[in-house]
């Protein structure tokens, strides 16, 4: 009794709602007839009414009930979202996976062999494929779709397209990376070369004023890390 209630009570909410929006849509468009539709999309058969009526509440509605709909008049349509609509339609009496192959052909076509767009409509066919339990026979479509595609001398001609261009960008980044490879190390060796210079030329400088000063050139080397015959030469030269 207290379930009868409360479903009483959600259709008069859900009733006095698309009665305001009604009045809404009249103000608005007061010289168009206003027509309201339900499409049933579920599983099991149809059995609503398509009206309701209550002590001041007197409502109806126009009922689609897409089962009965011949799935011809969306395969016939150019747009992706109507032919994704097809699966839940009557094939009448047609192999299912004749008419969901048919489907995921037009789907290609339409996507223009864009994948994102192509594996957004084939999640909702997913989704929809669900309530006419042909979740199985689509999955079986899509995989004998994929093979399909695979043997056409154009998928090939695009793959080979695709692996030469990718052999290319490869050599292109493999060249980059090795010229910055190179420059770095290059960089770093051509600074410690420099440093090692800086140092020898430091310590010669150093030599010269020692023998200026008469030391002694076993010492000066000990002071200066150059070898005995590199000092000698500094003496000599002076």
């Amino acid at each position: 009794m207290k379930k009868d209630i409360v479903t009483k009570r959600v259709i008069r909410n859900i009733a006095e709602d698309i009665a305001i929006n009604l009045i809404g849509l009249e103000i608005e468009y007061k010289e168009l007839e206003v027509y309201q539709y339900l499409v049933y999309i579920g599983k099991s058969k149809l059995n609503m009414k398509n009206n309701f009526s209550q002590k001041n509440i007197d409502y109806k509605y126009n009922l689609i009930d897409m089962q009965k709909i011949d799935c011809k008049k969306f395969m016939m349509a150019d747009d992706p979202n109507a032919i994704v609509l097809a699966i839940l339609c009557d094939f009448k009496d047609k192999n299912p996976s004749i008419i969901i192959k048919k489907i995921l052909l037009k789907l290609k076509e339409l996507t223009k062999d864009d994948e994102f767009n192509f594996r957004k409509y084939y999640t909702m066919l997913e989704i929809l494929s669900t309530n006419r339990n042909l979740e199985k026979i689509l999955k079986e479509e899509k995989e004998m779709l994929r093979v399909d595609i695979e043997k056409l001398p154009s998928y090939e001609i695009g793959y080979e397209d695709g692996e030469e261009r990718g052999i290319k960008r490869g050599i292109k980044r493999g060249i980059k990376e090795g010229i910055e490879r190179g420059v770095e190390e290059g960089l770093e060796k051509g600074l410690e070369r420099g440093i090692k210079r800086g140092k020898k030329q430091n310590s010669m400088e150093i030599a010269k004023k020692l023998l200026l000063s008469n030391i002694d050139i076993e010492l000066i080397s000990k002071s200066t890390d150059l070898t005995k015959e590199e000092i000698e030469e500094l003496k000599n030269r002076s």
